[in-house]
C-alpha cells in the first residue's frame, strides 16, 4: 500500500511539474512555438502535414511558412491600387480577393455609417482608393492573415511551391485551413465576421458606445496602439506571434466575461 501511494505522489508531483511546461509553448505571451500558428512538427497545428509528412522536412521550421530572409513576395503596388504596401519579408501566396464582401450592421444604422459595409461589386474587382474609403476593405496587414484564413490558399503555399501550389512535390501536403472554426472570410465573404479596415475614430464620432482610443487595452496597450493606420485590422485583437498579448487564442487581453470585447464596447 505504502508503495502504491508513493507511486500516485510521485505521478501527481511529475503532472503538477510536467504541465505548466507543456503548456509554456503556447501560454499568453510565451513566444510563437507551440501555437496554432507554429506549423512545424512540433506545433499544435502539426496534423495540417498528416502523419508526419510535412513540407520540407529537413528544414522543419516555424517562421517559414510566413517569413523567409530572401526571395520573399515582393509587389509593386500601393493599397490603393490592390496591392500590399505591407510586405513584411512574406514568403506565402497571397489571397486572389482583392475586394472581400464586408459586414454591415443592418437596417438599424445609417447607411452613411463608416461600418455599413456592404459590397456591391463582386469579390474580383480591383479596388481604388474611393473603394477603400467607401467600402472599408482590409488592409495590407489582415490580408496577409486571410491568405491563409480565407480558405483561398493552401497553407504549404509559401517559398518556392508558393507559384505552383496547385501540383507541388509529393511532400508537400495541400491542406487549407479556410474551413472550421480556422475559416474567416471563407470566398471572400466577410459578412459574418468582426468588422475590419474601418477608421475606428471615424465610427467612435457617430457611436457612443465606443471606448476612447486612449483606452487601456492590456498592461502595456492601449486602443491607439493597436490600430493600423488609425484602422481596426485583425492585428488589432490577435497578437500572431503571441510575444506581447495577455489574452487566449492570441487575444492582447483574456475575454473571460467578455472583458476583451467590453475593453472598446461600452456595454456596461
Amino acid at each position: 500500500m505504502k508503495t502504491c501511494l508513493g507511486s500516485i505522489l510521485c505521478f501527481g508531483l511529475y503532472l503538477c511539474l510536467a504541465a505548466p511546461l507543456a503548456l509554456a509553448g503556447h501560454a499568453p505571451g510565451s513566444g510563437i512555438r507551440g501555437t496554432a500558428h507554429d506549423l512545424s512538427s512540433a506545433g499544435r497545428n502539426k496534423s495540417f502535414w498528416g502523419a508526419g509528412v510535412i513540407a520540407d522536412p529537413e528544414l522543419d521550421r516555424v517562421c517559414v511558412y510566413c517569413h523567409a530572409p530572401h526571395n520573399t513576395v515582393k509587389i509593386d503596388e500601393d493599397e490603393a491600387s490592390g496591392g500590399f504596401p505591407y510586405l513584411p519579408l512574406w514568403n506565402h501566396e497571397l489571397s486572389p480577393y482583392t475586394v472581400y464582401l464586408m459586414y454591415s450592421s443592418g437596417g438599424d444604422q445609417d447607411s452613411g455609417q463608416p461600418f455599413d459595409t456592404t459590397s456591391t461589386f463582386g469579390v474580383s474587382h480591383r479596388f481604388n482608393a474611393a473603394d477603400i474609403e467607401s467600402r472599408n476593405q482590409p488592409g495590407s496587414v489582415s490580408r496577409l492573415c486571410l491568405s491563409c484564413h480565407d480558405g483561398s490558399v493552401a497553407i504549404s503555399a509559401y517559398g518556392r511551391y508558393r507559384r505552383v501550389f496547385s501540383s507541388p512535390p509529393s511532400n508537400v501536403t495541400i491542406i487549407s485551413s479556410g474551413n472550421g472554426r480556422f475559416g474567416i472570410g471563407v470566398s471572400g465573404d466577410l459578412r459574418n465576421h468582426h468588422p475590419i479596415g474601418f477608421d475606428y475614430t471615424g465610427v467612435q464620432a457617430t457611436d457612443n458606445e465606443l471606448a476612447d482610443v486612449n483606452t487601456p487595452v492590456s498592461s502595456s496597450k492601449t486602443v491607439v496602439d493597436l490600430l493600423w493606420n488609425g484602422r481596426v485590422e485583425c492585428p488589432t485583437c490577435h497578437d500572431v506571434h503571441n510575444t506581447q498579448c495577455e489574452g487566449e487564442k492570441f487575444l492582447w487581453k483574456s475575454d473571460r466575461q467578455s472583458r476583451f470585447c467590453t475593453t472598446c464596447h461600452l456595454k456596461g
